[in-house]
């Protein structure tokens, strides 16, 4: 199997999940009007994020050993973790011939690719776009199995929210101002060719174009808030970019490595397509695929224990029935940095160290109802006010339906 790199992997997932997502009546037809009557909210009072229950008994040690509990049919490869990226692998897998079990501890697969309905609108609740795969790619190749290119819709980017008003072309220098028009364009083009011609591929390899292992290095060292300020970035540009960061990895510019910024923003500047309910179609058809290929799925089960057993691994895992052992020849791990830290028996101390460093934040996806649609309409759009972390409302707004079913 090719090893998958970042971009790979942007071409699978959104890029980034918006902070807000905007559900605006189309249904029946038509707009909400005043004094319409609305069908009923299935959702309301219900929290739609992800339920940590299992996690927080295995944190906590709250559970029975997970050396005990039921010993389940030995596999050729256990996935733990159902996001998109853990059921490409297994669905790959599968096509191989490897008789493959997925292990996911929500109660449905997506990861944060997910979405919800209401009123016969489907929204985002996580991922809500994908950028074009290389034509003939191996991704291309998926995706047309999968039949999300014939529903995928290309939507518009470079909108912005300046002083409270819908701004297009905002890297054409709408927002701008004399010189500073010329520099956003300039930005533009430097961002629109490092995606083209040498973009930083994640993780680094020797086949990654344009970058030299010194070169990667050293701008992973790098703040992308120096990167900025070196290139000398107009103040617009410098409000988007700031937002970006918190929009993408929760933090701010002078907290991100410039090489993992530059992955993110300039795969902004390929062709944005999205699907009505965002990414939750792509991650739906993939299960739909791992099913028909013989994957096994196993939802509501957190692994909790992967460790060395004989020439496999054992994974011990935790659901409301109790504890489960899963015996496999390998083990994919499809989850973010600490919880494979925490699962995994002799995790390399050097890599435990930078997980141990690590700062987490948390931030929430609203949907929220409109009274009438927005006029003129667009599909993300960033704020590029200043930025107040402790104040700041919302980083960017989603127009749910934008992307609507036929």
């Amino acid at each position: 199997m090719t090893p998958l790199t970042r971009r790979d992997f942007l071409r699978r997932r959104a890029i980034h999940a918006a902070a807000w997502s905007l559900s605006c009546g189309r249904h029946e037809g038509g707009g909400a009007t005043r004094g319409a009557v609305l069908p009923p909210n299935p959702h309301a009072g219900r929290w739609m994020g992800d339920d940590f229950t299992l996690g927080h008994r295995l944190r906590d040690s709250l559970h029975p050993p997970l050396t005990g509990g039921v010993l389940e049919a030995e596999c050729d490869v256990l996935v733990v973790g159902g996001g998109v990226s853990g059921l490409t692998v297994a669905c790959e897998l599968a096509k191989m011939g490897r008789r493959v079990t997925l292990l996911e501890q929500a109660a449905e697969v997506g990861g944060n690719s997910k979405s919800a309905e209401w009123g016969g609108i489907a929204y985002s609740i996580g991922a809500a776009y994908f950028t074009k795969p290389v034509a003939d790619s191996p991704i291309d190749t998926l995706y047309r199995e999968l039949g999300v290119m014939d529903r995928a819709v290309r939507v518009s980017h470079g909108e912005v929210f300046a002083d409270g008003r819908l701004a297009h072309g905002f890297w054409a220098g709408s927002t701008a101002q004399g010189d500073a028009i010329a520099a956003t364009r300039k930005v533009a083009g430097a961002f629109h060719r490092i995606y083209d011609e040498r973009y930083p591929e994640i993780p680094w390899t020797r086949a990654t174009a344009g970058w030299t292992r010194e070169a990667f290095e050293l701008a992973d060292r790098i703040p992308f808030s120096r990167y900025l300020d070196e290139v000398g970035v107009p103040a617009d540009v410098r409000q988007f970019c700031e937002y970006y960061c918190w929009s993408s990895f929760g933090g701010s510019s002078n907290e991100i490595s410039s090489y993992a910024a530059l992955n993110f923003i300039t795969a902004e500047f390929g062709e944005i397509l999205a699907l009505p309910g965002g990414n939750a179609g792509v991650a739906q058809a993939l299960a739909a695929k791992a099913r028909e290929r013989g994957v096994k799925i196993v939802t509501g089960t957190a692994a909790g224990a992967v460790r060395q057993q004989g020439k496999g691994v054992e994974i011990g895992a935790l659901s409301a029935a109790g504890v489960h052992r899963y015996p496999a020849r390998a083990c994919v791990l499809a989850v973010p940095r600490f919880m494979a830290a925490r699962i995994v028996t002799d995790f390399p101390e050097e890599r435990g160290a930078i997980v141990a460093g690590m700062k987490w934040r948390a931030y929430i996806v609203a949907n929220v109802l409109l009274a009438r649609r927005p006029n003129p309409e667009w599909y993300d759009a960033y704020r590029i006010e200043p930025l107040t972390p402790e104040t700041a409302a919302w980083t960017d707004l989603v127009v749910a339906d934008f992307v609507a079913s036929p």
